[in-house]
């Protein structure tokens, strides 16, 4: 537990460092348009921390990409939320007044993915030894993740109408 908050707090420092949140309203809506018009969601994961990292004048070094990475999560963590509370409300509108299977089921899976993906990118964080790629690969671990489920979300609902 100790090196996942260490890898976090990295995390943080070098996103908050170069301004994450401006970076995913900077180069956010490209993913977001493509995201609404792509058949193939998956298709737009990394084109927005590829952009950010052309584009920003630190964006080739190992903080500029931690940064746009984790700009690109910001943007597909929101989107995540989003799919989120939609599958959430579909299926509370399938369980009914009296049940709440589904919705218990989908906040049970929830909670296990947060636990899972946090776990995974640490791993695949410590894979790296003491080396500064270990910090882009945990970050593009989180984006990487953080898309998929996303996807997977709406997908959810997809099956089901």
């Amino acid at each position: 537990m100790r090196f996942l908050a260490l890898m976090t707090l990295a995390l943080t420092f070098a996103s908050s460092a170069l301004g994450q949140s401006q970076l995913a309203a900077t180069y956010g809506k490209a993913l977001l348009q493509c995201y609404g018009a792509e058949n193939d969601k998956l298709a737009c994961l990394g084109r927005t921390a590829e952009t950010c990292m052309a584009r920003e004048e630190d964006g080739e070094t190992t903080l500029g990409m931690v940064s746009c990475l984790s700009a690109e999560t910001e943007v597909w963590d929101n989107q995540m939320n989003v799919e989120y509370e939609a599958t959430r409300v579909f299926f509370a509108s399938m369980d009914g007044a009296d049940s709440g299977q589904r919705v218990d089921a989908l906040l049970t899976a929830q909670s296990a993915w947060n636990t899972f993906r946090d776990a995974e990118c640490a791993m695949e964080y410590s894979t790296m030894g003491e080396g500064s790629i270990r910090s882009i690969v945990g970050a593009d671990c989180f984006m990487s993740l953080t898309a998929e489920r996303t996807v997977r979300l709406l997908e959810l609902r997809e099956l089901m109408e």
